[in-house]
């Protein structure tokens, strides 16, 4: 809003376009003054007003211009904005639309975690959390032991939003804050000491019971004893009595009147040289301090007997320190422990030879196929390996035996050797299948759940991962024995430090070939197919369509596929050409290829849950040598998965393809028809018939009727 209230004889005023309304109301006041008031919504278009007072009386006449905004109203408190002949809705942060007319809604994006409820607010969102969570997000999980709210030393143990109370003896109450009196009275004589009997985390103890210091018995240790008859001797003493009493002779390491006491066997000098001094009886042992062993400690631990750094390097040597160790690494290797295979660094130099695989990459980095880039270097490696034989493919990748710690099958552990099968995949490297064709037992699931199912423990050791891999993880496929996995069949990547369990679901589809459907089993009546195993469309795709097209275009075959015998891969120099070729027919409706759907075919769905280790196992913590803890703890922490796979319920569902109305039936259905329609029967069928023989049996004879 702008005023004006200057006496002038002649007075105009001039709005700029930055702070002009749409809508303009000019007022003139008495003759001595001259009031301008501008309201309504902002406009960049220019307005001017002016006035003239003529012997101290103001005109009435008022010239006035109207921008597009006049015409164009922001609903929801937008605020109108015009340029040249134009405008422009400014919305609030909780509208949006040309008018402003349309309402955001702020948990469109399903922001609240843990199943919370989400409010939509004006211009954000609140999350309504369940119970035991909170945060902006409900992401939290509450810990309700935080506030301490357990007394006098109890241990608290929380779930989502409650907690629990361990207490400690002799007190009670949900938070422990009771103490239990009954025997802060000393009930117990003689020096015994009282101790609470029954109760649980429910209900407090309600009795006692006195352990009586040796010499006295009874209920309340009231009474002393005076004979061997009451065994008053400990630790085995031997009972002698006297004329008066008696005496106890103690066996050796104890002592005192009735042999309570255990003679202590640490002398005042430590004798264990590294370590502490533990009393037993008549004797000592000592307790030794990281990296020492021996009767009294006396031995340094050469932690480099067991050869920790040569498992896989030969070259390496190993320093021996107090409770740990130090390898110094081979030309070949590196690593705490000298396992990461430095071949990526080691063979570069072979690579780059002139007959080396990567002999073209400098030819090849003016043609774009540099290997500076993450992205580009991983797309461009399976070019390179397609130059090399599934040996040597083989033996860059893992085995069975590096890769799982520990199998199990309805909690019976796998051989590792009968159970599973191995292959090489172009793309996914060395892939190992359980329960395969060629298993040496053909597993079935009978039972349904965790103890029914797969269990792994698996290594990833990220350590050995070329530093152009983005993530670290295992990938597992699921699918029917008989067929192969690609890169898109269905399949859950597990990632390092966690425990996964993965629930899955089968069905089966069977189809109907010709002539009802444009099904097929025989790999034969398709025109190429490279792959082994059972028919399935996805490798017809990846054969004729796929590769015998990459063949016409570019001369080679793309070597993520198989390549069949006689044909060559592409190389690095033709990588270009064969993503060109994938960019311009990502559609494979376009290529003009008959792959029919497979008539047997069997799915599997699968969903997962993870959750991050909680505790290290006692396993390192059990371990002495520093050096190798360490590298235990770190294993876990980071390389191990804990996987589990199972049934949610032993159910299979099948589709089956039917005839919708067999010939049979539409026979069937035409008698009846019939039948209804002209009262004929089967019977009436049977005597027409039977008519029509005798006449003609009759004619043939001339036989009269």
């Amino acid at each position: 809003m702008m005023s004006t209230t200057d006496e002038v004889t002649s007075s105009a005023t001039s709005h700029s376009p930055s702070t002009t309304p749409a809508s303009v109301s000019t007022t003139s006041t008495d003759n001595k003054g001259l009031s301008t008031t501008t309201t309504g919504a902002s406009s960049s278009h220019a307005l001017s007003s002016s006035s003239t007072t003529i012997n101290g009386t103001a005109p009435t006449s008022t010239i006035s211009y109207y921008g597009p905004c006049f015409s164009t109203a922001c609903a929801n408190n937008g605020t109108c904005v015009s340029s040249s002949n134009q405008h422009v809705c400014r919305c609030d942060m909780d509208h949006t639309g040309t008018l402003c007319e349309t309402t955001i809604n702020q948990c469109i994006s399903n922001p609240c975690q843990r199943q919370s409820t989400c409010i939509d607010r004006y211009g954000y969102y609140q999350c309504i959390c369940p119970s035991g969570y909170s945060g902006a997000n409900c992401e939290n999980e509450i810990n309700t032991c935080l506030s301490i709210p357990c007394q006098n030393g109890a241990i608290c143990s929380h779930s989502f939003d409650f907690y629990s109370c361990e207490c400690k003896e002799k007190f009670t109450g949900y938070n422990c804050e009771t103490e239990i009196t009954i025997c802060l009275s000393d009930p117990c004589a003689n020096g015994g000491e009282c101790f609470l009997v029954g109760g649980n985390r429910f209900m407090p103890p309600s009795a006692y019971r006195c352990e009586c210091a040796p010499g006295y018995k009874g209920k309340l240790c009231e009474e002393a004893i005076t004979s061997c008859n009451d065994n008053p001797c400990r630790n085995g003493g031997s009972c002698n009595p006297t004329a008066t009493r008696f005496t106890c002779a103690c066996p050796s390491g104890f002592n005192g009147l009735y042999c309570e006491t255990n003679i202590d066997d640490c002398p005042t000098l430590n004798p264990c040289n590294n370590g502490t001094c533990n009393d037993l009886v008549d004797a000592f042992s000592c307790n030794c301090t990281s990296g020492y062993t021996g009767v009294n400690c006396e031995t340094e631990i050469n932690e480099c007997d067991s050869s920790p750094c040569s498992t896989k390097d030969s070259n390496s040597a190993c320093l021996n320190l107090i409770n740990q160790f130090v390898c110094v690494c081979g030309p070949d290797f590196s690593g705490q422990l000298c396992r990461t295979g430095i071949t990526v660094i080691a063979q570069a130099e072979d690579l780059v030879k002139p007959d080396g695989a990567l002999s073209s990459v400098s030819a090849a980095g003016d043609d774009n196929n540099t290997l500076a880039v993450a992205s580009t270097v991983s797309d461009a490696l399976i070019f390179v390996a397609a130059s090399l034989s599934v040996e040597e493919r083989t033996s860059f990748s893992w085995t069975l035996q590096e890769m799982v710690d520990w199998c199990t099958y309805e909690g019976k552990e796998c051989d590792m050797k009968g159970h599973f099968a191995s292959f090489n995949d172009p793309t996914m490297g060395n892939c190992y299948t359980f329960n395969s064709v060629n298993s040496t037992r053909d597993f079935k699931a009978i039972q349904a759940g965790e103890n029914g199912g797969l269990s792994m423990m698996m290594k990833v050791n990220q350590s050995q991962y070329a530093s152009w891999t983005d993530v670290a993880g295992i990938r597992m496929f699921f699918h029917d024995k008989r067929e192969l996995v690609y890169p898109e069949s269905v399949s859950i990547t597990v990632t390092p430090g966690t425990a996964t369990s993965v629930v899955i679901a089968r069905s089966e589809t069977l189809r109907m070939g010709q002539p009802y459907g444009n099904c097929t089993n025989d790999k034969a009546v398709v025109s190429s197919y490279y792959f082994t195993g059972p028919y399935m469309q996805e490798g017809c795709i990846r054969s004729c369509c796929c590769q015998d097209n990459v063949q016409r275009v570019c001369g080679c075959m793309n070597p993520n596929y198989p390549v069949p015998s006689g044909k060559q891969a592409c190389t690095l120099d033709s990588r270009k050409c064969v993503q060109k070729f994938d960019d311009d027919h990502a559609d494979p409706d376009t290529w003009n290829c008959n792959c029919p759907m497979p008539c047997n075919q069997v799915d599997y769905l699968a969903g997962a849950s993870r959750t991050d280790f909680r505790k290290i196992p006692a396993q390192c913590f059990a371990e002495q040598n520093a050096t190798l803890r360490n590298d235990c703890i770190e294993m876990f922490q980071h390389n191990r998965i804990l996987i589990h796979v199972y049934y949610a319920n032993i159910i299979s569902i099948r589709f089956e393809e039917e005839e919708l109305y067999p010939i049979m039936k539409l026979l069937s259905d035409t008698g009846g028809n019939i039948g209804l329609l002209y009262g004929i029967s089967i019977v009436t069928v049977i005597e027409f018939a039977f008519t029509v023989v005798m006449v003609i049996y009759y004619g043939a004879t001339n036989q009269k009727l």
